[in-house]
Formats: C-alpha cells, structure tokens, sequence
C-alpha cells in the first residue's frame, strides 16, 4: 500500500517540479494548466482501455459479513475511530503543508515566490521517497516502529519550519514534514485491510474517509486560524493534531496479524 500511494505522490512531485520551473521562467499560468489539463485527458484515455474488463475478471462476490455480539461490535467501532483518528492526523497535516507550506515560507518568512514553490516540492519529494521505502521498513521493523519513528520525524520538522529561518533550515524541516507524513494513511489502511476479520469489511472504505476528510477540511481551518494569528503561526495547529496521532499510533498498531507491504 505505501507503494501505490507512493506513485499518487510521484505525480504530485512532477506537478510540483513544473510548477517551480514555471514560475522561476514566469510562464503564464494558462499555458501551465492547458499542457497538464492535456496530459490529464491523455492518461484517462489509456486508463480507461486499460482497465476494460479488468473488473469482471478481478471482482467476485462479497461474502455477507457474520453476527456478531454487541460486545465485539463495540471494540470493532472503538478500534476503527482510533485507527481513523491516527490517520486523520497524519493526513491532516499532510493536507496542511500542501496548501499552506508555500504561502508560509513566502507570507510568513518573507521569501520569493519560487522559494516557497521549491519548499512545496521538497515537502513532496520527501512523501514520495518515503512511500517507495515505506514498504521495506514496515516489513523490517513493524507498522508501530515505523509510524513512531516516521511521525516524530514530522513532528520535528513542523517545528522546526515554524520556528526557523532561512531557505536551508525551512528545506530541511519540509523534508522532515514530508517523511513523518508519508506513511500514516497507507499503513493506517494496510492495517485496515489486513483486520478485515476483525474491523469488518467496510475497514478501509472507513479509514480512507476518515483520512481524506481531514487532509481537505484541515487547510480551510487553518484558514480561519489565519486570520486570526497569521502564517505561519496558524500551522502550529497542525503539530497539535500531528502529536494526538503520534499519541494514538501505540495503542491502534497493537494488532495480532503481521502487517506486511504490497508491491
């Protein structure tokens, strides 16, 4: 799963690395948004080919789930608000630097536009290589290590982007968001996954909502606290939210099965 999610952030690398060269050339955004609106309509054409049959071959019938206790259905539900809460605040945060870390570094550390598009794609590069490693650390050190180790790494860095200064320090401490933000959602969802049994068969459909629910309306609260407190003084919202997921990440990575990578 951290692959796959892997190449959703390869793609939003190469949008981010065509967004910085476009500006640091001052290319007019409508050029910018034809080519890739262009490229878009290409991709879905040889997806939608490609795909042709593939559901009739790859889909069979869902096994109606079993009765259970009350008792077990109270600890599916606790378990699956925690796992969906732990998700939600790595996604959260994930979201916040995608809208908020290049308007940070321009409004809020007073640095060029094409600084604050290079942080954006820093940020991004450090999700993408830490989904395509994700896989091989969770297999060698487990979910619970791996989510720790990744999240207080994120931790660090909103910290360190919100307190220091100058593009080097603000470089460093995007790559540290970006790594402590990479796994949470595919590892959240590969635990989902692999307690089917035991979360039931809506798991993943659950804790993907729970995940992509926080990492869109997490940037419009931010922009409430902006108004307030200013950037990027409003960001310390998301190392709140990023901490209560570090905090959750022992208890709902107690599972009894192995968790291993896809691809």
């Amino acid at each position: 799963m951290p692959i796959f999610h892997g190449f959703f952030s390869l793609g939003t690398l190469l949008g981010a690395g065509i967004a910085t060269a476009t500006i640091s050339l001052r290319m007019l955004t409508i050029w910018h948004f034809s080519i890739v609106a262009a490229m878009l309509v290409a991709i879905a054409v040889l997806a939608q080919v490609g795909l042709v049959g593939w559901e009739q071959e790859n889909y069979g019938t869902r096994s109606k789930p079993s009765n259970r206790s009350n008792t077990a259905s109270n600890q599916k539900l606790g378990l699956l608000l925690l796992l969906g809460l732990m998700v939600a605040g790595l996604s959260f945060a994930e979201g916040a630097a995608n809208d908020w870390i290049a308007l940070a570094t321009v409004n809020g550390h007073g640095l060029p536009h094409h600084t604050g598009a290079l942080m954006f794609t820093l940020f991004v590069a450090a999700m993408t290589a830490g989904r395509f490693a994700g896989g091989k650390i969770v297999d060698s050190v487990g979910p619970r290590r791996t989510l720790l180790l990744m999240g207080s790494i994120g931790l660090a860095g909103i910290c360190i982007f919100l307190i220091g200064h100058g593009p080097i320090v603000l470089g460093i401490a995007a790559v540290m968001w970006g790594l402590g933000s990479s796994l949470g959602f595919p590892v959240g969802m590969t635990i989902a996954a692999s307690q089917g049994s035991r979360l039931g068969p809506n798991a993943v459909s659950i804790i993907s909502a729970f995940g992509y629910g926080a990492m869109l309306s997490g940037p419009p609260l931010i922009g409430f606290a902006v108004d307030h407190t200013g950037l990027p003084e409003a960001l310390w919202i998301a190392f709140g939210v990023m901490l209560m997921s570090l905090l959750l990440t022992p208890r709902v990575t107690r599972v009894p099965a192995k968790i291993t990578s896809v691809g």
